[in-house]
């Protein structure tokens, strides 16, 4: 067996792409790419769970056609989920503003959760939805992430991957659910067993296909992805939201970490991504829609105005969901941009402002002297962000590869089909498996 299929679904997109291993090298192409539909309104959004399926069914029967032995894994964001009901309701979207309501009930208990768990304090943990959902007096029932949500639904396996258990809130830091933090959220159902990616290979309706678990958080594919990552390296996956971070053996949960809102979430060999989330892409995307500019994103932050100098705070609750990514920015801004290229500076700057004081706060926080920073996603692509974050940062960025959760998500695969020995074989094979750019600092 020597052909991974792997499924990654977005927030903004989903898509499906096949790998194999050619002169010692994985090969990943895309096969097939298109939006995930949000369902309901902006007052009640969820996600197709029949598109979602149905979409997962496609790449099996893809790797069915292929005529030889494949696996499939899976990947999505974290902290959404689905219920073990029947029939199954279309998940609740972690954008729902019933979150960001039942947030402040949660409060006395951050500190005690953070050294329970140590993960950050955030408006879509699954904890705080299970709350909402309680509020809402639904019907209880057992929940996996939306990874293993799907497999349950094609296979009947009920199991729940480490990495996306760790996005929950409800992991402990030991690596097992935490019995306090599951009463906190106020569900009144047991966890379901633990397990970690590169397991077993599980039966579909396919004699040639077989389901695989890899890291199915997409950031944690996506950092395995990028192969050797050393103590000085830190990794940013440039996605809507944007993942910074760097690679621990245990969870860090002091008082500074909690006060910066670190987050210890695992990582695809069981240790630790420590790790902020930033807003990434969120903002100069929906700007750049907002617009209706013909050019692409990254064309547009290319021609940002280098003599506009203002910046937002692009952590502010207005910009979480709001009807108008322009009005929400302007409201913010101590100047009003008035052509394109000034609303791509200020998105640029605003965005770049961020990620250097992350890359300031985890240096202060872990104490380590980070020499350079992985760039994966979408936004490596853009030599602007990229040349930007090396000037704003005074590190070597090395941008590469774009499709880092890709590269992660099949390279597990073919750990659990054999052809590959380990882990740590896999982290070696990838490095020699794609080309990369570095910027260093001009100012």
């Amino acid at each position: 067996m020597a052909r991974a299929i792997a499924v990654d679904l977005g927030a903004s997109s989903v898509r499906y792409a096949s790998a194999e291993l050619v002169d010692g090298r994985i090969e990943v192409e895309v096969v097939r790419q298109v939006p995930n539909p949000v369902v309901g309104s902006e007052e009640d959004p969820h996600w197709s769970l029949s598109f979602l399926e149905g979409f997962v069914r496609e790449a099996i029967q893809f790797g069915d056609s292929l005529g030889e032995p494949a696996t499939v894994g899976i990947d999505s964001w974290g902290v959404d989920h689905g219920f073990l009901l029947d029939p199954a309701p279309d998940p609740f979207a972690y954008r729902h503003p019933s979150h960001q309501a039942e947030l402040a009930s949660l409060e006395p208990y951050q500190a005690q959760l953070y050294g329970w768990t140590g993960i950050q304090k955030q408006p879509f943990n699954t904890i705080v939805q299970l709350r909402a959902r309680t509020r809402e007096r639904r019907p209880t029932a057992p929940w996996l992430v939306l990874p293993d949500y799907l497999i349950w639904r094609i296979t009947g396996d009920v199991h729940q991957e480490l990495t996306q258990a760790s996005t929950t809130q409800m992991l402990g830091i030991d690596g097992a659910w935490h019995s306090g933090a599951f009463a906190l959220s106020l569900w009144e159902s047991s966890p379901v067993p633990l397990v970690r990616a590169g397991g077993d290979k599980l039966a579909t309706n396919s004699a040639d296909v077989s389901l695989v678990r890899v890291g199915s958080h997409d950031s944690a594919s996506a950092a395995f992805g990028l192969g050797s990552l050393g103590p000085n390296d830190l990794y940013l996956n440039l996605g809507t939201w944007s993942i910074l971070g760097c690679l621990l053996p245990v969870p860090l949960v002091s008082d500074e970490a909690r006060s910066a809102n670190f987050s210890n979430e695992r990582a695809v060999d069981g240790t630790v991504r420590f790790l902020k989330n930033i807003p990434g892409l969120w903002v100069p995307n929906r700007l750049h829609e907002d617009l209706g500019l013909a050019c692409s994103v990254g064309e547009w932050l290319e021609r940002a105005d280098p003599s506009w100098a203002a910046t937002i705070d692009v952590y502010h609750a207005s910009l979480y969901l709001p009807h108008s990514m322009a009005e929400a920015v302007a409201a913010l801004s101590p100047r009003i941009p008035e052509t394109a290229e000034q609303w791509a500076a200020l998105a640029l700057s605003s965005l770049v402002s961020a990620i250097a004081d992350a890359v300031r706060e985890v240096a202060a926080v872990t104490g380590r002297d980070f020499e350079r920073i992985r760039v994966s996603g979408g936004g490596s692509r853009s030599r602007a962000l990229c040349q930007a974050v090396a000037d704003a940062t005074g590190l070597q960025v090395v941008a590469g590869p774009v499709e880092a959760t890709l590269y992660g998500n099949v390279a597990v695969q073919f750990v659990a089909q054999g052809i590959v020995g380990s882990l740590a074989e896999a982290s070696a094979l990838l490095d020699g498996s794609f080309v990369t750019q570095s910027f260093g600092c001009q100012t």
